[in-house]
């Protein structure tokens, strides 16, 4: 792995971790539980509608660009881009059309509705950034991929919520309020991600000539994009199923309880997704060229600095949770300490398989991902069915984190099985 694009990609995970928990605690506090866990609803359901178009789209731009790169075609990378462009404008108009009706004719609270209808604003606005994102972290530009999201977007948060906090009554913030803000921050996101790829970069955004949107292997990335985006699909429903559950089967306040220890529980994985931002552009470049031993050797580097991370964030997780769960949100928030602890547990699992799902992905082997996925998602939801009526949030965090250890246990027989390699610390 490189060590400065490793190292600067940790700062910047790091930044947004503290940055992102502060906006999230701040929103929480403003809000306090009921109107954050229907705040948190309504992000919960415009992320599993919008997600997949623009998940499925960023992984297949940063693996082309990547194959692009090893065999140095950069104008290949630009019809790729424009090619996604003009998926994205189409698939997210026709969604958004669907989604307007169902706001307008399917949801009968009016408060909920108006709550919608500002989602679907969201919903439109969340596939740019990603897809900016997707170009400048195939073209190698690692750490100005990151910086967007994970550094202006919770800074801009916070600033417009400190504004709030100082010039009005703290209770004053309203869900419509903090949706808005939202929304704000995902189109800064996306404007630094403009400047970011103009900057130094002679990247068109844009054919200079009318055909040049179509590509010989339209078929190939349209295929690959559905399939990525069918594993986002599967994976956000995983990730946010137990809060769309609590919803529907429990209170808003238990929503707005087990979202606070749902994003604590993430310390632990933050060794996982930092690295895997680092490594998904070489491992589609060490695929392409062939170099399978270097390939392993960046495996079991990455596996071993995960597990390292995992291990110590769930440690703090386990002993400090209580304690940071007041601290950061504040004391009604205390009940979500075992929760924390279970969802811990199936964070920890995770990152001790390493970053499995995505040697996958970059290897062109995204079926098997899209299954074992879809495997643990079965169960998740069974699990939730069962348990949220009578264990509540608690129950719902036992259904994650045995979801999480199954799709990864399955993930690497199959990885071993399919390619050889191991996404071990061993």
């Amino acid at each position: 792995m490189e060590k400065r694009q490793t190292l600067g990609t940790m700062v910047i995970r790091v930044c947004g971790l503290l940055l992102g928990a502060a906006a999230t605690a701040m929103i929480a506090r403003l809000l306090q539980p009921e109107k954050f866990g229907e705040y948190s609803f309504v992000l919960a359901v415009m992320t599993i509608l919008s997600m997949p178009l623009a998940f499925g789209l960023r992984q297949t731009l940063v693996r082309e660009i990547a194959y692009a790169r090893a065999h140095a075609g950069t104008g290949h990378s630009r019809q790729i881009w424009t090619w996604a462009l003009h998926r994205a404008i189409w698939a997210t108009g026709v969604f958004a059309v669907a989604l307007a009706v169902w706001i307008a004719w399917g949801i009968n609270d009016t408060d909920l509705q108006w709550h919608m209808a500002l989602g679907l604003g969201i919903y439109v606005l969340l596939p740019a950034p990603k897809l900016l994102s997707g170009v400048l972290h195939g073209m190698g530009h690692t750490v100005q991929s990151q910086f967007p999201e994970h550094v202006l977007r919770p800074v801009l948060t916070i600033v417009v919520l400190a504004g709030v906090w100082i010039a009005s009554d703290p209770a004053a913030l309203s869900v419509s309020a903090a949706l808005l803000i939202f929304s704000l921050a995902l189109v800064a996101d996306a404007a630094l991600s403009v400047a970011l790829l103009k900057r130094g970069s002679d990247f068109r955004f844009w054919p200079q000539k009318q055909g040049q949107a179509k590509t010989t292997r339209s078929r190939d990335l349209t295929i690959s994009t559905l399939s990525f985006g069918a594993i986002a699909s599967v994976q956000l429903i995983n990730n946010n199923l137990d809060i769309v559950m609590l919803g529907i089967l429990s209170t808003d306040a238990q929503v707005g309880l087990y979202n606070a220890a749902a994003v604590l529980s993430t310390i632990a994985v933050f060794g996982l997704g930092a690295v895997n931002t680092v490594i998904m552009p070489q491992i589609a470049k060490l695929h392409a060229e062939g170099n399978s031993a270097e390939l392993q050797a960046t495996i079991t580097k990455a596996a071993r600095i995960i597990t390292v991370f995992g291990i110590g964030g769930a440690a703090i997780t386990w002993v400090f949770g209580r304690h940071l769960l007041i601290l950061i949100f504040d004391s009604s928030y205390e009940g979500a300490f075992w929760a924390l602890v279970i969802l811990t547990f199936g964070q920890l699992a995770n990152a001790c398989f390493g970053p499995v799902a995505l040697i996958l992905n970059m290897t062109g082997h995204q079926t098997l991902t899209l299954i074992g996925v879809s495997t643990s998602v079965l169960v998740n939801a069974a699990l939730n069915l069962a348990l949220v009526p009578r264990y509540g949030m608690e129950g719902a965090a036992v259904a994650t984190a045995v979801s999480l250890v199954i799709w990864n246990g399955l993930l690497a027989v199959a990885l071993k099985r399919r390619t050889g390699y191991s996404s071990s610390i061993l």
